[in-house]
């Protein structure tokens, strides 16, 4: 009778709660990641939360985000409208878990739509013979389905980035090339340090 009673429980809090959006999903991973990494990488983290939060209040402003993000050159995610993403609960302000969704987003490499210019949080469509030839090109599912042109020499392939994981994986050429282009779509360790990233990048 108990256990009817907490699964019908459960029931009903799974159907009265909304679904989480794709940025609150990535919120979760890097909570998991931040609090599975080791005390130096969650150090790291902190500091670079506190690097943002000049005032130390305990929470970022929109003015100490933009100018944080402008400083160390992120024009893609350093504005309005992206800070407005992480601010998941609409309060004006990022605490913590919102400056770690963003370090996750900028370290895993998270990409921009090459059609329409958008933030793509999920799954993505890649142009394998951009990726072979060491750049990018990348599709969110609505311009993917769209009609949108991009070809080599009449032949067009794309994979969703987790068929493209899958099918190069095995390869000792993809894994060499894993190395050069620094492709990582996870990392436990959310040590971001600063003073390695070049300014005027795009994201």
């Amino acid at each position: 009778m108990l256990n009817d009673q907490a699964a019908l429980l459960n029931f009903i809090q799974t159907k009265t709660h909304p679904p989480k959006s794709e940025m609150e999903e990535l919120g979760e991973i890097a909570k998991a990641h931040y609090l599975a990494s080791s005390p130096d990488a969650q150090a790291k983290a902190k500091h670079f939360f506190n690097s943002m939060d000049k005032d130390g209040d305990g929470k970022v402003e929109l003015s100490e985000f933009l100018s944080f993000m402008s400083q160390k050159g992120y024009k893609r995610t350093g504005n309005p409208e992206f800070f407005k993403k992480l601010d998941m609960d609409g309060d004006g302000t990022l605490d913590f878990w919102g400056v770690m969704t963003l370090n996750y987003i900028l370290k895993s490499g998270r990409p921009f739509c090459d059609c329409c210019g958008d933030f793509i949080p999920a799954t993505f469509f890649t142009c394998v013979h951009c990726f072979k030839a060491g750049t990018s090109f990348d599709l969110c599912l609505r311009c993917y389905k769209s009609d949108f042109k991009h070809a080599h020499f009449g032949h067009v392939q794309f994979l969703d980035n987790y068929a493209l994981l899958t099918k190069q994986g095995a390869s000792a050429a993809f894994k060499r090339q894993l190395g050069e282009i620094n492709l990582m779509f996870y990392s436990l360790d959310l040590g971001f340090d600063f003073s390695d990233v070049l300014t005027g990048c795009d994201l």
